[in-house]
């Protein structure tokens, strides 16, 4: 009989187990999916939604703060591999256009990364979510729109920075959104 319990017992927790799971990945995709309608910028929708769910870490959010949190560790994580990939471009013997262009993007990324770090301990110990919202919106249009704006001047063809200055903006303006969210009554 004891042996009977303990058969239906481990079969509930399996239901129930899957049961949370499954609700946990609809939850992580409502959450996706409101981080990536965003109020400002020009994010698309099915690129932010693939690029946020390629993150596990995103992927499995459960409330909107975690899910803010996670996408500016990986906003910052991002950022600092394009600023990287800047650093090495201009240690090599570039035209004085090109240089110029990964100057302009080098000091770009140099407030890029500390405006996601600002938000990321706005929202994640301090909760001040309108400040959050500014630092983000600072990052993915402003900031990260001057080194745009030079590779676009200078006609730079160069896809590691032209994907990383996409994906602050996808970072940055979905983060942006939850926060915004978050501020809310």
């Amino acid at each position: 009989m004891a042996q009977q319990f303990a058969g239906r017992t481990m079969y509930l927790i399996a239901i129930l187990i899957a049961f949370l799971s499954g609700n946990g990945q609809a939850a992580s995709s409502d959450l996706i999916k409101k981080a990536c309608t965003i109020d400002r910028g020009t994010v698309d929708l099915d690129i932010c939604i693939a690029t946020l769910g390629s993150y596990d870490q995103i992927s499995t959010a459960t409330t909107m703060q975690t899910i803010a949190v996670h996408i500016a560790q990986v906003g910052i994580s991002n950022s600092t591999a394009t600023r990287s990939y800047i650093e090495e471009s201009l240690a090599k013997p570039q035209a004085a256009s090109t240089k110029a262009t990964l100057e302009d993007c080098k000091e770009a990324y140099d407030t890029v990364i500390p405006s996601f770090n600002s938000a990321l301990g706005e929202i994640k110990k301090d909760k001040e979510y309108q400040t959050a919202t500014y630092d983000l919106l600072l990052a993915a249009t402003d900031y990260v729109g001057e080194c745009e704006k030079s590779v676009v001047n200078n006609k730079m063809v160069d896809q590691v920075i032209q994907s990383g200055n996409k994906a602050v903006e996808v970072f940055a303006l979905s983060a942006y959104q939850i926060a915004s969210d978050l501020q809310k009554p």
